[in-house]
């Protein structure tokens, strides 16, 4: 069985969602207000329900493995990647260690077939060498000392086995089929991405967000 969750915080339904807390509905992880909704971080939200599914303080969802938090996406082409990751990265500097050492990451690229064929303009070998890059560049220029006699952060490296961050890149199949049953409209196919801290994620056997089922 396989399946995507997207969760999406309209602020415009937080004042009925808020009303749902009087009808047994579990609405901790939802925002409380318009200002709320718009400060919400997903990965922490995903981060939050995951530690209470595996502490037993929550259930789990009952047809749902793992949920993937998204902080941005384009159009899935080579030429969309650089500037969206750059875009994530920057919007969200707390999620890049810090320190003097070199940060460690790994990138985890999940395709999907559309209408039966690869996903067109996005070859995976490609898409994993420029997302590293530009998640190289875009790090590499962030908070470097202004000082002259100080020495410079170490670009960041590839590490699959301890990676401190991963960044996700996921085709999502939901859009592209939606696109492709339009009559006369050229196929759009969506790429999601996310910046996710290593506990939120599984290296062994492969790269994977961290399924609800497990408390490795």
């Amino acid at each position: 069985c396989e399946g995507l969750v997207m969760l999406r915080l309209m602020p415009e339904a937080t004042t009925a969602e808020a009303g749902n807390a009087d009808s047994g509905k579990d609405t901790r992880h939802l925002p409380s207000s318009k200002a709320a909704a718009d400060d919400v971080n997903v990965v922490e939200v995903f981060e939050q329900i995951l530690k209470d599914v595996q502490a037993g303080t929550q259930a789990a969802p009952k047809w749902c493995q793992r949920m993937t938090p998204i902080l941005g996406s384009c159009e899935a082409s080579i030429s969309n990647l650089q500037p969206t990751i750059e875009k994530i990265i920057s919007a969200h500097p707390s999620f890049i260690p810090s320190g003097p050492e070199s940060m460690q990451f790994a990138v985890m690229y999940k395709g999907r077939q559309v209408g039966g064929e690869a996903t067109p303009n996005l070859d995976k070998t490609e898409a994993l060498k420029v997302i590293a890059n530009a998640v190289v560049d875009t790090v590499s220029n962030m908070d470097q000392p202004t000082d002259t006699d100080k020495p410079k952060r170490p670009a960041p490296k590839v590490n699959l086995k301890q990676p401190q961050v991963v960044y996700v890149a996921e085709i999502l199949p939901i859009t592209a089929n939606l696109h492709l049953e339009e009559a006369n409209t050229k196929a759009v196919v969506i790429c999601a991405q996310s910046l996710l801290p290593s506990s939120l994620v599984q290296c062994k056997p492969k790269l994977a967000i961290r399924s609800f089922l497990s408390k490795a």
